[in-house]
C-alpha cells in the first residue's frame, strides 16, 4: 500500500512538470502533501515602501537588510519553517509525529531566494524611504502579475510561492506583504492574500523578521480556510 502510494504520488508530480496543467483547484493537493515540493522565492521587496523615520538609510536597506531578511530563512530555518507553516498538518488524524511531520514538510521546502536577490539590484535606494505616513493601498492583482513575470528560473517543480512586500511601516510598527503562489512554468497566479504583522524586538532586522514570523502563523490560517476545503 505505501509503495503504491509512493508511485501515485510521483506520477502526481511528474503529470505536472510535463504539461504544466497546474491550476488553483490543484494548490490543496500539493499543500496536504508533505512531499511535494514548493520553490520559495523569499522576501521580495522590488515594490516595497519603508514608512518613516527610522534612522535607516535607503542605501542600507537595499544593500545590506534585504540580503540578511531573506538569509535568515537559510539560517533560522527551525523558526522560519516554511513548510510547517504552508502544508496541511494531518500528522494528529493519522497518529504521526507532529515534529516529524514539520521536519518533512520543511525538507520539501526549495529555497531559491537567489531569484529575488538578483531583482533586488535595480531597486533605487532613493526611492524606498517614505517619511511622512502614507495609506498604500493593497497591491492589485496586474501589480502581482508583473511581479511574478518578472521572475527568471528553470523551475522543476510547478509550484512557487513569493511573498511581496507592499511596506514596513515603522511609524505603526506593522509590515503587509502579498503572499502569492502561482504556477512556476506558466507563471499563473494560483492564489493569493494580502496580510498585515506586528513587528517586535530591539533592532532593526529583527523587528521586522518577528513581523514576518506574525504573518507566518496568519498565513497558515488564511490557507487552512480558503485554500483546503
Amino acid at each position: 500500500m505505501k509503495k503504491k502510494s509512493i508511485i501515485l504520488f510521483f506520477i502526481f508530480i511528474f503529470s505536472f512538470i510535463i504539461t504544466g496543467n497546474l491550476s488553483s483547484q490543484n494548490l490543496e493537493k500539493v499543500l496536504i502533501n508533505k512531499h511535494y515540493p514548493v520553490y520559495f522565492l523569499g522576501l521580495d521587496f522590488s515594490e516595497s515602501k519603508f514608512i518613516g523615520n527610522s534612522g535607516v538609510s535607503g542605501y542600507t536597506i537595499r544593500d545590506k537588510f534585504f540580503s540578511e531578511w531573506n538569509y535568515l530563512f537559510y539560517s533560522e530555518k527551525k523558526k522560519y519553517n516554511i513548510g510547517e507553516y504552508i502544508k496541511i498538518d494531518n500528522s494528529s488524524r493519522l497518529k504521526r509525529n507532529p515534529e516529524n511531520w514539520a521536519r518533512m514538510a520543511g525538507n520539501s521546502i526549495k529555497y531559491r531566494t537567489d531569484i529575488v536577490e538578483e531583482i533586488h539590484k535595480s531597486v533605487d535606494p532613493k526611492k524606498i524611504v517614505l517619511y511622512s505616513n502614507y495609506n498604500l493601498e493593497d497591491l492589485d492583482k496586474d501589480k502581482l502579475q508583473e511581479v511574478v513575470n518578472r521572475y527568471d528560473f528553470e523551475p522543476t517543480s510547478p509550484v512557487a510561492l513569493t511573498f511581496i512586500v507592499n511596506y514596513f511601516n515603522w511609524l505603526t510598527g506593522e509590515s503587509k506583504i502579498a503572499a502569492v503562489f502561482f504556477n512556476s512554468n506558466t507563471k499563473e497566479i494560483l492564489f493569493s492574500t494580502s496580510i498585515t504583522g506586528k513587528g517586535s524586538g530591539k533592532n532593526f532586522r529583527n523587528f521586522w523578521m518577528n513581523s514576518i514570523e506574525d504573518i507566518l502563523g496568519k498565513l497558515k490560517k488564511i490557507i487552512d480556510k480558503e485554500i483546503v476545503k
